[in-house]
């Protein structure tokens, strides 16, 4: 198996940004000390609302992870601010960019093959941060299926518990299982990867993965 890590294109930047808007907030400061009357309350107070958005940005882009993903001899890794979860390449389905009504979307999707794996091992932490960042795509999704858009909501009730072929699950494990199960339904993915790559496309990455995934199941079942 081929090892290869994919750097986040989100994550450039930060320290930049952070340092301009800085600078721009500490020049803010001295001008309003020395010339207030250049503008107008409202200008001053627009002026540094701007700047400090601009360095919460940059903040944000510095903690977030350098690396989006990696592949092992283990499977595929992908990493995030509140830590990372790892399929096995015996686990892992076909990857493919997400589209809804022929448009391509900003995730790349994953299918698997149990849930078992991810539910037993990716934090709960995480799990609910994806649990929130997704949302937006699964009523976009279910919405789109519905005449009025109504039914949106209906797939984000939250279940108390869930059970795979092997075990009973509860808590936040069954709400992520329940999430996989209508990703599933309306994007054919159970696990999503923001399409933020640096170093390559998201079809040059689609199509690395599923390579390594195949090779994995020749070099096992052959």
């Amino acid at each position: 198996m081929t090892s290869r890590q994919f750097y986040a294109a989100s994550a450039k930047g930060g320290a930049t940004l952070f340092l301009t808007a800085a600078a721009m907030l500490l020049a803010g400061i001295l001008l309003l000390a020395i010339r207030a009357d250049l503008m107008a309350a409202q200008g001053w107070v627009l002026w540094f609302l701007l700047t400090l958005v601009a360095a919460y940005v940059g903040v944000m882009k510095l903690r977030a992870p350098v690396l989006l993903a990696e592949t092992t001899t283990e499977g595929l890794r992908y990493f995030h601010p509140r830590g990372s979860w790892l399929i096995p390449w015996s686990a892992l389905g076909q990857v493919q960019q997400v589209t809804l009504q022929g448009r391509e979307m900003a995730w790349i999707g994953v299918r698997l093959l149990d849930y078992d794996h991810i539910l037993t091992t990716i934090p709960l932490r995480l799990a609910v941060r994806l649990l929130i960042e997704q949302r937006g795509l699964l009523i976009a999704a279910a919405g789109s299926g519905c005449p009025d858009g109504r039914c949106a909501s209906d797939y984000l009730t939250d279940v108390t518990a869930y059970r795979s072929k092997t075990r009973l699950y509860k808590g936040v494990q069954a709400m992520f299982a329940q999430r996989m199960v209508h990703l599933r339904q309306f994007v054919q993915a159970d696990l999503l990867i923001p399409a933020d790559l640096a170093n390559c496309s998201v079809s040059e990455f689609c199509l690395f993965i599923n390579r390594q995934r195949l090779n994995f199941t020749q070099e096992n079942n052959g």
